[in-house]
């Protein structure tokens, strides 16, 4: 097993971090804790020695010429990203998982390998630099998430790439359904139509509301227009060419599905209205039509020694009515002039 150096004499073969990718380099040079270097992209940079990552070696000699250099790097790049591609990193998380918060790179090399050298060591380190869901670099140690934080990094990972799909996908057929004029090809994802037709129907009940649908995304190229919610919908075909979409903003919605939930109650209600008024003997009898289904009031007229007894009977819709339950709740919130 090789060691790691604390110093960085010339010739030695380093990492550093470029836009969250470690770089591979060559120490030419070290003075007042800063290091000049040669990368692999045959570039000379001068950067802190704190940015050097804790994986250093192997040292060659300093005055190897600008050809062998750049194809050391290359040689040891290529062995690192080989052993970083036959890694099995969340087999490393499980094993580190709740037996350590944080160690050095080596803690970690050490549960996989009996014998390992620098580039093993790198590419390990490379590995884990990608894992973020899973390891957090804290130089010069790397953190190790539990369990219920890497579920949750996941799950948000998981909404995060759902959303740039939405979006991405759901802005290109939107535009297509606005230039073809409702003539575009529907995405072949089932559950991104579905998703993308929920959005249009929330937009036009509610359209100063869904603060979790990415609606300026998905619209960006389209018209600013307040009823483009419904002009979409409409030209998808998800709703006619009429729709009164002021009943949705008013959360109003036609038809009998709403009295699915309350069955129980309207047999109740049903069951409990008396086939005939208690005391009243009396027939009644009503002009209504044959046709006629709402009939709310009827008459009798009796005989009398001076003449006759006129009776009038009116309908009473609550005389047996659940007041103030989820069914008469339900009803009061349907009242509607439209």
């Amino acid at each position: 097993m090789s060691s790691i150096s604390n110093s960085l004499p010339p010739g030695c073969v380093v990492e550093y971090l470029q836009n969250n990718q470690p770089v591979i380099s060559w120490v030419t040079e070290v003075q007042n804790h800063k290091a000049r270097l040669v990368n692999i992209n045959k570039r000379e940079v001068k950067l802190p020695l704190a940015r050097v990552l804790p994986w250093t070696g192997p040292v060659y000699s300093p005055s190897s010429s600008r050809e062998a250099i750049l194809a050391s790097l290359a040689e040891h790049n290529s062995q690192r990203e080989q052993l970083r591609a036959e890694l099995d990193i969340m087999d490393i998380w499980s094993l580190a998982q709740g037996e350590i918060d944080s160690a050095r790179i080596s803690w970690f090399a050490e549960l996989i390998w009996e014998d390992w050298d620098e580039d093993h060591l790198a590419a390990l380190g490379r590995a884990m630099l990608q894992a973020r869901t899973h390891f957090k670099f804290n130089p010069p140690d790397f953190q190790v998430f539990p369990r219920d934080v890497v579920e949750k990094r996941l799950e948000e990972m998981r909404r995060n790439e759902e959303r740039k799909r939405l979006v991405t996908e759901g802005n290109q057929f939107f535009r297509a359904l606005w230039s073809k004029q409702g003539k575009a090809e529907e995405p072949q994802d089932a559950d991104l139509r579905d998703r993308l037709k929920d959005i249009l129907l929330k937009k036009i009940s509610d359209p100063e509301g869904g603060e979790d649908i990415p609606w300026t995304d998905l619209t960006a190229g389209l018209p600013r227009d307040g009823h483009l919610p419904f002009i979409l919908a409409r030209l998808w075909g998800i709703v006619p060419w009429h729709y009164n979409f002021h009943l949705d903003q008013a959360g109003y919605f036609c038809g009998d599905e709403w009295s699915r939930d309350f069955a129980s109650e309207i047999r109740d209600v049903a069951s409990s209205f008396p086939e005939t008024v208690p005391g009243v003997e009396t027939e009644f009898i009503s002009v209504d039509s044959l046709s006629t289904t709402d009939i709310d009031d009827a008459f009798a007229f009796l005989p009398r020694e001076d003449g006759f007894l006129l009776r009038l009977a009116f309908a009473c819709p609550p005389y047996s009515w659940p007041f103030d339950s989820g069914l008469d709740r339900a009803v009061m919130h349907r009242a509607s002039s439209l």
